[in-house]
């Protein structure tokens, strides 16, 4: 919360302090009637209280939804930083929860290091230099051997 929404609050609970001990000083000087005195003394106690009341209660919403907003904020960078890989940390999450049910597990999640990484590379690699620049063509048998195939319908 901003520092000057304190101050100000403290500086008009200083101003009316400081109206109350003038009010004092003037009721030992005897300059006002004993009755004024009193309900002007209790007029400015209202107010304050109204006020700080009122000013309160609206810096405990802003502060708590301040409280909220880092809250989310914090929450979701933790989460980032704990699972890069969302997908498999769901997996891993689900497999515990049948384990936990005494379920036997239906996937197994291995560790992924940067060598299986290496080794799909490679075997990519080996697959795209080893397709034929030239597809096949389809071999049509001659009238020859279309002779001597067996064939026909079941009888």
């Amino acid at each position: 919360m901003d520092l000057h929404v304190y101050e100000a609050l403290f500086r008009f609970n200083q101003g009316l302090d400081q109206a109350l001990t003038s009010l004092d000083i003037l009721e030992k000087l005897a300059l006002e009637s004993p009755s004024c005195i009193t309900k002007t003394r209790t007029n400015p106690s209202e107010p304050r209280t109204y006020a700080n009341n009122q000013s309160d209660s609206k810096i405990a919403q802003k502060e708590q939804k301040e409280e909220n907003n880092f809250y989310h904020v914090r929450r979701n960078r933790e989460k980032a930083e704990e699972c890069p890989n969302k997908i498999y940390c769901e997996l891993k999450t689900r497999e515990e929860l049948r384990q936990r049910h005494g379920l036997p597990p239906r996937i197994v999640i291995p560790p992924w290091t940067q060598s299986d990484y290496d080794r799909i590379l490679v075997m990519q690699n080996a697959a795209s230099s080893s397709l034929p620049i030239h597809p096949e063509q389809p071999r049509i048998p001659g009238d020859s051997e279309q002779k001597n195939q067996k064939g026909g319908m079941p009888t």
